[in-house]
């Protein structure tokens, strides 16, 4: 396995063209930032424990092009509300609602709290009924006709630790839609390689040697790795990001694997807007 991982990377280095120099320019987007945060205690009663919620969000306002803003809008509040159908386009309003859906939800464990004992009410016990919600959304990268965008999730609800996970989505400014992995690649042999040059990623980053030792020190089926749909680019190549849980264990945290542009010309579909970066 190893072998052929550094077969495909030279085949792909022989393939590739030299980038040109262009000088990347910047979009025509103005951003606002909004940011809430809210605590709630069960019962309302501040000696009893609570969840917090805090929310940030970087609102396009302003771009030359009315129906690609709408779409960078509905997609910005629909990530940070976890809505995939926002109806409305006020940031505040969407964050507003969202807090109260979420201080809703919390509300529900207020009959488990009262059914329990008063003796039992210790400090684990009160832990155990915490909850904490923290939600950021930035811009990634905003260039060459390309927006990039993440939203950071921290969550808590009184487990032995909380998870943080990220979500990318980056955005196609000539016509407003989501860049996916079949508008970058050619789809004949595309996913064998990002494979394969993940992997050798893995190994390098882990410093194992070989993909299936990664499966030694916390990995999942390695065989099951392939390219994430949770992806950005950037001026130098496209990283996929793998959340706790998704390929590896927790401990292993966020994982994320970059692969610069170079190695990839090869597959890149003929209008691939990495082509817009690279030309």
């Amino acid at each position: 396995m190893k072998n052929s991982v550094y077969i495909v990377c030279f085949f792909v280095f022989v393939m590739s063209s030299c980038h040109t120099g262009k000088k990347s320019e910047a979009n025509n987007i103005d951003f606002k930032e909004y940011a809430m945060d809210s605590t709630y205690h069960l019962f309302g009663d501040v000696t009893k424990p609570s969840i917090k919620i805090s929310l940030t969000m970087h609102y396009p306002v302003r771009s030359q092009n009315q129906s690609v803003l709408d779409s960078l809008q509905r997609l910005i509040i629909a990530s940070v509300t976890a809505n995939s159908n926002p109806t409305q386009r006020n940031p505040e309003e969407a964050m507003r609602n969202f807090i109260m859906q979420k201080i809703a939800e919390y509300r529900m464990l207020e009959s488990d709290y009262e059914a329990a004992s008063p003796l039992t009410r210790d400090n684990d016990f009160n832990y155990s009924f915490s909850s904490e919600y923290m939600g950021e959304e930035s811009n990634v990268f905003n260039r060459d006709g390309i927006f990039c965008f993440s939203n950071s999730v921290y969550s808590f609800t009184g487990g032995a630790h909380g998870v943080r996970t990220v979500m990318h989505r980056c955005v196609d400014l000539n016509n407003g839609s989501v860049i996916t992995q079949k508008d970058l690649f050619t789809a004949d042999n595309a996913e064998l390689l990002l494979t394969t040059l993940i992997l050798g990623k893995l190994v390098e980053i882990q410093k194992v040697k070989s993909p299936e030792k990664l499966e030694e020190i916390g990995f999942f089926d390695v065989s099951a790795i392939k390219p994430s749909d949770n992806f950005f680019l950037n001026e130098k190549g496209i990283t996929f990001v793998y959340n706790p849980y998704e390929i590896a264990a927790y401990y292993l945290g966020i994982l994320e694997v970059f692969i610069p542009y170079e190695d990839i010309t090869a597959i890149l579909a003929s209008q691939s807007p990495i082509k817009r970066i690279i030309n």
